[in-house]
C-alpha cells in the first residue's frame, strides 16, 4: 500500500515502521502543565516525543505560547522539529470551539493573542479563520495532557524535514496522515 493510499486512513503506528526513512512523524497536538489542564512539565513532554521515536512535537497551550522558546531550545538539542503551536479557545456567538494553530514563527501566534485582548468583543472564530498570516492547519495529534500520551496519535507527511518550517511548509502539499500506536486502541 503506498503512502498515498495510507493518507486516507486512521492506521497503526506499525503500519509505517518500513517508510520511516521516508517520512516525518511527529504528534500536534500536545499540553503541559501551562494549560489548566495539563499535567506535566514542558522538559518531560519533549524527551517524552524523543523516547516515543517523533521526528517532532508540537505545543498547543490553552491560548499562551509562553516557554515555547525553551521548548525549541531542548527539542532542538534531543535532534526533535519543534513547532510552535496554540489551542484558541475562539468564541462565536454561544459556541466555544478549540481551534489548533500551527506557525513556523512563535512570534505571530503572540500577535494573534495580543489582537484578541486588544478586541475582546470581536468573534474569535471569524478573527482567526480571515488572518492571512495564520496557517490553520488541523488533522491528528495525540492532545496529550500528560507526557506518557505524547505520541499516542500522531500525523506522519511524506517526506523528510531538518527544520520545522520545511514540515509545516510540507502540510500544504505533500501526503499526510494519522497514525496511532498499536496498543492504543483496543483489538477485535
Amino acid at each position: 500500500m503506498s503512502l498515498v493510499d495510507k493518507s486516507r486512513q486512521f492506521i497503526p503506528l506499525s503500519q509505517l515502521e518500513g517508510q520511516r526513512d521516508r517520512i516525518t512523524i511527529f504528534d500536534e497536538h500536545t499540553h503541559t502543565n501551562r494549560s489548566s489542564d495539563g499535567i506535566d512539565h514542558w522538559k518531560t513532554d519533549i524527551t517524552a516525543a524523543k523516547k516515543s521515536g517523533l521526528d517532532g512535537i508540537a505545543n498547543t497551550e490553552h491560548d499562551t505560547v509562553s516557554k515555547q522558546q525553551k521548548m525549541s531550545e531542548l527539542a532542538e538539542e534531543l535532534g526533535l522539529l519543534f513547532i510552535h503551536g496554540l489551542e484558541l479557545t475562539a468564541r462565536y456567538k454561544n459556541v466555544f470551539p478549540h481551534i489548533i494553530i500551527l506557525n513556523k514563527e512563535r512570534q505571530i501566534l503572540k500577535e494573534l493573542l495580543k489582537n484578541i485582548k486588544v478586541n475582546p468583543s470581536e468573534p474569535l472564530l471569524p478573527l482567526a479563520l480571515r488572518a492571512p498570516l495564520y496557517a490553520l492547519i488541523v488533522f491528528g495529534g495525540s492532545d496529550a495532557h500528560q507526557a506518557e500520551k505524547v505520541g499516542d496519535v500522531v500525523t506522519w507527511v511524506e517526506g523528510k524535514y531538518q527544520t520545522s518550517s520545511d514540515l509545516i511548509d510540507a502540510l500544504k502539499t505533500r501526503p499526510t496522515g494519522t497514525a496511532y500506536r498499536y496498543n492504543l486502541l483496543p483489538s477485535d
